[in-house]
């Protein structure tokens, strides 16, 4: 299953991944709020979404690695 997350994120193009990025980071915050508050009931939720942005990291620099390879040829 995590093939297939990572095959639809390198699909996106590298703006739509820092927008995807900027929101996961919203989302983060609120998270931390929520945490602080007990307002949250899975608290593994915070686990997840930090995981899921180092996968989307990981593609973004990935891509930028290869444009500027791309630009040394």
């Amino acid at each position: 299953m995590k093939t297939e997350v990572i095959k639809e994120i390198r699909e996106k193009s590298l703006e739509q991944l820092y927008k995807d990025i900027n929101s996961f980071e919203k989302e983060l915050r609120e998270i931390r709020f929520k945490t602080v508050n007990r307002e949250v009931k899975d608290f593994n939720q915070k686990m997840k979404l930090k995981k899921k942005m180092a996968r989307y990291w990981t593609v973004i620099h990935e891509k930028e690695y290869a444009k500027i390879v791309e630009s040394i040829k």
